[in-house]
């Protein structure tokens, strides 16, 4: 999920790009490498992906499922259907490659948004491929628990995820989530086979990407930055925070359209770790069609026992 802006946010967000093309921890790509291109070498032409095709494939009056029509359309008739609202860009220092953490002098964009966060009066919901609060990021779960705030969490199953290893880490902290109050939803891997709507993306395999917070109903946060550590201690990331209920109400729309079949929600439950998947059915949504698992859903023996044995080497803050 992309955001597309205009305005004086486009110069903060330039500035920020510049920041770092003119750091001093940037180099030009011929020191690396050889400017010189081999002459006997054929030079693959890029394909054309322009409004033609565009044009081609999108019929003007087709419409996404909030009613937008296609960007390219929008762009060419010099009319954008935008939200209007106040936006503020967060990036990270390129000092931070140095080995800042959120505890040096310069604030992170995980930080700032931890700070939001915390704010929150009714709810918040994180979209994030990987989720790895660690202590600070379960502190503040416990204090939006005390403050009876809702927090919803969607993120990949380790069937889903591209990065398992990474999922060890996510794993030891669901159980204690789930008990503080957290509505935990992962993404079902094989719903793209069995179900078709927004998440059909032509692929036998559905995985989470978008890095996504709503705030309170007014409040979104989009940006490149996961909730692990590695985004919060050595990756350089930036993002923006939108002052938009409309915006908000729209990412929400979005997640309640998908068919409840997509993920899978887990729950308390009267099992050795404290809790089981709950998959519906695309066509019962009482809750009579739901499917019960017991254990990470479509991930193979093999992937789970070889995890087992990478945990107790597998330090959380490198993932």
């Amino acid at each position: 999920m992309d955001v597309f802006v205009v305005g004086d946010i486009v110069r903060d967000l330039s500035e920020v790009f510049d920041r770092y093309w003119n750091s001093t921890y940037v180099f030009p790509i011929g020191r690396f490498v050889d400017s010189d291109p081999n002459p006997k070498q054929d030079i693959p032409v890029a394909p054309n992906f322009g409004i033609t095709q565009t044009r081609e494939s999108l019929p003007p009056d087709s419409v996404d499922v909030l009613g937008y029509g296609p960007i390219a359309y929008e762009l060419e008739r010099g009319k954008v259907d935008l939200i209007w609202a106040p936006a503020t860009v967060f990036a990270d220092s390129p000092l931070k490659v140095m080995g800042l953490t959120e505890g040096g002098m310069h604030v992170t964009v995980s930080s700032n948004l931890m700070h939001v966060m915390k704010q929150a009066q009714e709810e918040v919901i994180v979209i994030s491929p990987y989720f790895i609060p660690g202590k600070i990021g379960m502190d503040a779960i416990r204090q939006l628990s005390q403050r009876h705030v809702r927090m919803i969490l969607v993120t990949n199953s380790l069937a889903a995820t591209d990065a398992p290893l990474v999922h060890i880490g996510y794993s030891h902290y669901r159980a204690e989530m789930i008990k503080l109050g957290v509505e935990i939803y992962e993404i079902n891997p094989l719903r793209v086979k069995r179900h078709k709507g927004i998440f059909d993306f032509g692929s036998s395999r559905a995985m989470l990407h978008a890095k996504i917070a709503v705030i309170d109903h007014k409040q979104v946060f989009v940006g490149s930055m996961n909730s692990d550590p590695r985004s919060s201690r050595e990756n350089t990331e930036m993002g923006i925070i939108i002052q938009s209920p409309k915006m908000a109400m729209q990412i929400i729309k979005l997640m309640q359209s998908d068919d409840p079949g997509g993920t899978f929600k887990l729950r308390k439950a009267d099992k050795p770790n404290g809790f089981e998947w709950v998959a519906l059915d695309n066509e019962n949504q009482n809750g009579k069609g739901e499917e019960i698992l017991d254990d990470e859903p479509g991930a193979g023996l093999f992937l789970k026992f070889t995890l087992q044995l990478l945990a107790p080497f597998a330090p959380e803050e490198l993932f």
